[in-house]
């Protein structure tokens, strides 16, 4: 029995579509994946300029760096962030592609006359991540906070 002859637009179109349907299916995983980078970056990030931190507040007698602006905290912080030519920005939230926000309620404070290290905000994230954001206190940690507190 002779077979039917097939119909390559047919064929392709069915290609096509599938392809359609799985990049379709594909974009909100890749937004997942993404999100999850860049808050894996603002964390390391954190991190970094959490040590720091606490190498600047040892060297300026528990002083905090000024904090009033981004080129004023970059410039107060540069000599104690490691060399980071092969990664990204540690001043910058990826998620963002902004600087953190920093506190400039603390600028040049004694972390000892703070009511509470653990608890003072030095700089957070621009850019929520989810319902919550990263978010550096002055005793150098990092941790997630509720956007709404």
């Amino acid at each position: 029995m002779p077979r039917p002859a097939k119909n390559p637009k047919a064929t392709l179109t069915f290609v096509l579509v599938g392809i359609g349907i799985a990049v379709l299916v594909a974009v909100p995983f890749f937004k997942i994946v993404k999100a999850k980078a860049d808050e894996t970056i603002a964390r390391r990030n954190l991190r970094i300029l959490g040590g720091a931190l606490q190498d600047y507040t040892q060297d300026y007698d528990g002083k905090l760096p000024p904090l009033q602006d981004d080129t004023s905290f970059r410039n107060a912080m540069e000599s104690y962030v490691p060399n980071m030519k092969d990664h990204s920005d540690p001043f910058v939230d990826p998620a963002a592609n902004a600087p953190f926000v920093l506190n400039s309620k603390l600028s040049f404070k004694e972390v000892s006359k703070l009511e509470d290290s653990t608890t003072s905000t030095v700089a957070t994230q621009n850019k929520p991540m989810e319902r919550h954001v990263l978010t550096l206190f002055a005793d150098g940690h990092v941790e997630n906070v509720p956007a709404d507190r």
